[in-house]
């Protein structure tokens, strides 16, 4: 039933859903709460939209992160009250600073006093709710009356899109979407903020420095999340022989094509004179050497360095994530797939024979210095393993929708290969647990193609701060087949934990250092159970990691429905 059905009592949360409509919101993740349970009675009786119960907020928050990477495009969260808001600061936090569009509208206890409830409504009502996360979002509001509320809903849509993107709240008062109304509005969705973009002149100047430099360099990590931003940058390496580091915070370019140099980028560090930032705040990771808190340059410091894109546009003094300036000779703030179109055209355009003639140079030293795969890759249990469900999916349709850690995705990304049909999203950005299971039913209600493989590799850590989201993934019959790396324990602080003792001076952890899951050890497959999630088996090496990834695949063929690999290492 339509909530603009004329035989019925309209209310003013029947109003907030025709709006999130008209704007092409086709998913709403909620957790339910009394604040609003007007506007999940509205969607209930609506056949557009599709709405996710959630078992807890941070979840919620987590799957319109992964849906937003699939689909560029936000999904609606709906929180209950003030509770509910700080359940799910962690998975806005991640959001934030990963740049990812999202609507969070969260309920409020009446705001009149003569309307609440006795205890609960005064608990669940603050006179400033939407500050809860304020340092978090691009935007929030706290409207007071219906009409404000649409015009705030509708703005708040708006600049959750423009780029960068971030989330934005309303919190909304559950006296407003339960009081009735004739009120009629009419939404004009076409309304678009249009991102800054790089003039002509500043693109000329940044093709005068590619075509004058020996050896230009490309560094990009969301190129991704930009529409035909990772097509016009490999045309335009691979036709200037210009390498490209990769530093996955999206799929960026081929991982077969000769200038993707990433796993040997220390090499070309050293020979490059210009060195171009696509999208990427972070420099400091990539050209310097962190060791016993000290850094020194592993690059040409006579190098010209010249960032591009709009994620330095904006900036929030709360949170840190504009990380280290750098003595950069060109800054460009525009959007990042319209200066790489103007930069091709610049640089076809001004092209000379002795242009020509570096670009051979460079593609000789290139091609006897690249590594395609991974020779110096130590052979442990995970890249043994790693390897093993390569070689099953290699030839098949797959998207990975989520990665274990930031150093192990690292180590995926040199053993699997990736192109344009065969991508990943990234990480959460934020680093804080409990994003995987949740981004990953996100990005499988996003991707329309049921042919496509859906993989995600989930740490146990990250698991077991949300094993509650693995039932949206059952009830919804999501056919996602997780892999969970299980290390016993949160590796990364085990690895803190051996630093600050060896630099003490202290004993040396042996296998116990705090942060180890032991007594008892996680059953997975019970965990499995008791979320209807089929429990395919465990992997200890190659053979068996080949041959629990093939169940998989058939248990996924048969049922088209979830399913759950553990991953010993």
């Amino acid at each position: 039933m339509s909530t603009k059905d004329n035989s019925v009592q309209r209310y003013g949360s029947d109003v907030i859903v025709d709006l999130i409509k008209a704007y092409g919101i086709k998913h709403v993740f909620f957790n339910p709460g009394a604040t609003i349970r007007g506007l999940e009675d509205s969607l209930l009786h609506d056949n557009d939209i599709t709405l996710v119960l959630c078992m807890h907020e941070e979840s919620a928050v987590a799957m319109a992160h992964g849906y937003a990477k699939v689909t560029g495009f936000p999904a609606v969260v709906l929180l209950h009250a003030n509770v509910g808001l700080l359940n799910a600061t962690m998975g806005i936090f991640n959001a934030y600073v990963d740049r990812i569009p999202m609507l969070i509208i969260n309920g409020l206890g009446p705001t009149a006093i003569e309307e609440r409830r006795p205890w609960i409504d005064w608990i669940h009502t603050n006179t400033s709710q939407a500050s809860i996360t304020k340092d978090y979002v691009r935007w929030y509001d706290q409207p007071t009356t219906l009409v404000s509320t649409v015009q705030s809903v509708e703005r708040a849509l708006l600049l959750t899109q423009a780029k960068p993107s971030y989330p934005t709240l309303v919190a909304i008062d559950s006296s407003i979407q339960e009081q009735p109304t004739k009120l009629e509005f009419t939404f004009n969705p076409g309304k678009e903020l249009i991102s800054p973009q790089a003039s002509n002149e500043i693109i000329h100047k940044l093709s005068s420095l590619i075509l004058e430099a020996d050896f230009p360099l490309f560094i990009g990590n969301t190129l991704g999340r930009y529409d035909d931003a990772v097509r016009i940058t490999t045309k335009v390496c691979e036709s200037l022989s210009i390498p490209f580091i990769d530093l996955g915070g999206a799929y960026n370019f081929p991982s077969r094509s000769c200038m993707n140099i990433t796993n040997d980028y220390r090499f070309y560090l050293e020979q490059a004179d210009l060195i171009i930032a696509l999208e990427c705040s972070d420099l400091q990771s990539v050209l310097f050497e962190h060791e016993n808190n000290n850094s020194k340059p592993i690059f040409n410091t006579e190098a010209g360095i010249v960032k591009i894109g709009i994620n330095d546009f904006f900036v929030n003094s709360e949170v840190c994530d504009y990380f280290e300036l750098q003595n950069t000779c060109l800054n460009i703030v525009g959007e990042i797939t319209t200066s790489l179109e103007l930069l091709c055209e610049r640089l076809n355009a001004n092209l000379s024979p002795v242009h020509l003639g570096k670009t051979e140079t460079r593609k000789k030293i290139i091609c006897n210095h690249t590594r395609f795969k991974h020779p110096d890759l130590e052979q442990t249990t995970l890249s043994v393993i790693l390897e093993s469900f390569w070689n099953v999916i290699r030839d098949k349709d797959w998207i990975l929708v989520n990665e274990p850690s930031i150093k192990y995705g690292k180590i995926i990304r040199q053993i699997w290969d990736f192109d344009d049909k065969h991508i990943h999203l990234g990480n959460s950005g934020g680093c804080g647990l409990g994003y995987g299971v949740g981004a990953s039913i996100g990005a499988a209600f996003g991707i329309e193609d049921p042919d496509i493989i859906i993989l995600s590799m989930i740490g146990d850590g990250d698991l077991n701060f949300s094993p509650s989201t693995l039932w949206t993934a059952s009830h919804y019959n999501l056919p996602i087949i997780f892999i969970v790396v299980n290390n016993n324990g949160y590796d990364n602080t085990k690895m803190h934990s051996k630093f600050i003792s060896n630099t003490r001076g202290r004993n040396t952890y042996s296998d116990f250092t705090g942060n180890e899951f032991d007594s008892p050890k996680v059953n997975y497959k019970a965990l499995s159970d008791a979320y209807g999630i089929e429990f395919i088996g465990r992997v200890y090496n190659g053979i068996s990691a080949e041959h629990e990834l093939l169940k998989a695949l058939h248990y996924r063929k048969m049922n088209r429905a979830p399913s759950l690999i553990e991953m010993v290492i």
